[in-house]
C-alpha cells in the first residue's frame, strides 16, 4: 500500500518537498489506509503532514466517534488534527439537491477553511480505483459528456489522490495485516444514495460481464482525461483570443463558428475564467442552441445572449461593474490636416470642446447630430439602427457635453465635430482609440 501511494505521489509530483500535505481523514478504512501511508512516506519524501476531520452534522452520536477515533489515530501518529463541523442537510434543504452532494460541498468548503488556516499546500483525499468507477458511471448517467467519463483527476490544483489506482481490496487487507481498526459509516450502504446504488447493486451486475470492471472503468477515464487534455487546449487557445471581460460579465467572439466539441468546452471553461460554479451540460447545450437574439438563463441569476456568431455572459444587474474611462485607452495628437480620422477610432477635435467635454457611458435620454445630418437623433436609437449588440451598449465610451454625444467611439461621431474649410489646425487635436472595441461598425 504503502509502496503504491510513493509511486504515485512520485510519479505526478504530488507533494513538493517541504509542502504542507492536508489528509482528509474521515475514520473510515480508505482514509485511514490514507494517513497511515502518508505517515510512512513524509520524513522518507521530506513533506510535512497535518489532518483534517469534517462532521457533517448527519449521523449523531456516531460522528462524534468518528471524531473520537480519528483524534486518537493522529495523536498516535504525531499528526496535528483540525477538526470543523458542517450542516449537511441544512445545506441540501436550502439547496433543493441530495443529500449525498450536499455534503461533498460542504465538506470541500471546510477543507478549503482548514488549509488556508494551516498554510496547507496539498489536500489529499483516500478516493481509489472503485470510487473513480462509480464516479464515471455517475457522470454517464447524469449524461456529463465526454468531460465526465475522465472522473476524478490524480491532482487537481491543490487536491491529490494518491491512492486512486489502488483497489480497496488492498487497502482493507493492508489495514487487517497491521491490525489496525477503521470505522463504517452505515450511510455509505444507504440504497437511496447514488453511490450506494451502484455499489452494492450496479457493480456486483458489471463484475458479471467483466470481472476486472472497475479497472476497466478506471482505463477509461484515463484515456477520457488524455483526450480531455488535448480538447481543452484546443478551447484554451480559441478562448485566449475571443474572451473579453465586460462591465456586464464578458463575451467569446466567433463562439458559434466553432465546432460544437470544442465550443462546448471553451464555455465550460468561461464559467470557471468567470469565478462561477461549472454551468451544467443543460446549460451549455442551451447555450449552444440559441439563434441570433435569443437569451438563455444560467445559474445564479446570469443570462447568456447570442448576437449573430458572438455569445454574451451577462452578470446579474447588481452585480455588474460601473464603467471605467481609462486615460490610456485615447492618445491625443496634435492635428496635421492631412486627415480628420474615419469618425469610428480615429477623429479630429477642437481642443475648445475638449475642455468642456468628458467621457462616460450612455445615459438615458442622451442625443446628438450625426455627422452629415442636420437633425437631433437619440443615442440609443442609433446604437440600435447601427446594430450594435445590446449588450455593449452601456460599454460604448461617448465623449459628452452634459447630454450632447459628441463622439461614440467605434459608432461615429457628431456634426459639431467637422472640421470647416480653412481652419486653424493648432486648434484641434487628432483623437485614437488604443482599446479593445468589439462592437465597432467599422
Amino acid at each position: 500500500m504503502v509502496s503504491l501511494a510513493e509511486a504515485a505521489l512520485r510519479g505526478q509530483g504530488m507533494i513538493p518537498q517541504g509542502a504542507l500535505a492536508l489528509a482528509a481523514v474521515s475514520g473510515g478504512a480508505d482514509s485511514t489506509a490514507l494517513v497511515l501511508a502518508l505517515d510512512a512516506l513524509r520524513e522518507k519524501m521530506g513533506f510535512r503532514l497535518e489532518a483534517a476531520h469534517v462532521e457533517h452534522g448527519i449521523r449523531g452520536r456516531d460522528s462524534l466517534e468518528d471524531a473520537r477515533f480519528v483524534g486518537e489515530l493522529c495523536d498516535r501518529l504525531g499528526v496535528r488534527l483540525s477538526v470543523k463541523s458542517v450542516d449537511a442537510p441544512k445545506e441540501a434543504r436550502e439547496s433543493g439537491g441530495g443529500l449525498e452532494d450536499a455534503a461533498r460541498r460542504v465538506r470541500y468548503d471546510a477543507f478549503r477553511i482548514i488549509a488556508k488556516e494551516r498554510g496547507a499546500d496539498r489536500i489529499a483525499l483516500a478516493h481509489h480505483r472503485e470510487d473513480q468507477a462509480e464516479t464515471v458511471l455517475l457522470h454517464m448517467i447524469r449524461g456529463g459528456g465526454v468531460s465526465g467519463l475522465e472522473g476524478m483527476r490524480a491532482v487537481r490544483g491543490m487536491y491529490i489522490r494518491p491512492l486512486l489506482d489502488v483497489e480497496p481490496s488492498l487497502l482493507r487487507g493492508a489495514l487487517r495485516e497491521i491490525g489496525q481498526p477503521w470505522r463504517e459509516d452505515a450511510t455509505n450502504a444507504d440504497p437511496s444514495q447514488p453511490r450506494a446504488m451502484l455499489r452494492h447493486q450496479a457493480m456486483p451486475l458489471f463484475r458479471r460481464v467483466n470481472p476486472a470492471a472497475s479497472r476497466a472503468l478506471a482505463r477509461m477515464a484515463a484515456l477520457a482525461s488524455r483526450d480531455n487534455d488535448y480538447m481543452d487546449a484546443l478551447a484554451l487557445a480559441f478562448l485566449d483570443e475571443a474572451f473579453a471581460r465586460t462591465a456586464y460579465g464578458a463575451f467569446i467572439e466567433g463562439l458559434y463558428d466553432l465546432h460544437a466539441a470544442v465550443a462546448s468546452r471553451a464555455l465550460r471553461l468561461t464559467a470557471r475564467r468567470l469565478g462561477l460554479e461549472p454551468w451544467e451540460s443543460r446549460h451549455i447545450e442551451s447555450m449552444l442552441g440559441l439563434r441570433s437574439g435569443e437569451a438563455a438563463n444560467l445559474p445564479r441569476g446570469w443570462t447568456a445572449k447570442r448576437v449573430a456568431g458572438r455569445m454574451h455572459a451577462l452578470a446579474p444587474e447588481d452585480s455588474r461593474r460601473a464603467f471605467s474611462y481609462d486615460p490610456a485607452m485615447i492618445g491625443v495628437e496634435p492635428a496635421d490636416g492631412k486627415g480628420f480620422g474615419d469618425g469610428l477610432l480615429v477623429q479630429t477635435a477642437p481642443r475648445a470642446l475638449l475642455d468642456q467635454a468628458a467621457w462616460r457611458a450612455r445615459k438615458p435620454g442622451d442625443w446628438w447630430t450625426p455627422f452629415g445630418s442636420r437633425g437631433r437623433q437619440l443615442v440609443s436609437d442609433a446604437l440600435i439602427n447601427r446594430k450594435i449588440d445590446e449588450p455593449f451598449r452601456a460599454c460604448v465610451p461617448m465623449l459628452a457635453i452634459g447630454s450632447e454625444i459628441l463622439w461614440a467611439v467605434g459608432v461615429g461621431a457628431s456634426e459639431r465635430l467637422r472640421v470647416e474649410s480653412g481652419a486653424d489646425m493648432d486648434d484641434y487635436v487628432m483623437l485614437s482609440w488604443r482599446g479593445c472595441a468589439p462592437w465597432s461598425i467599422a
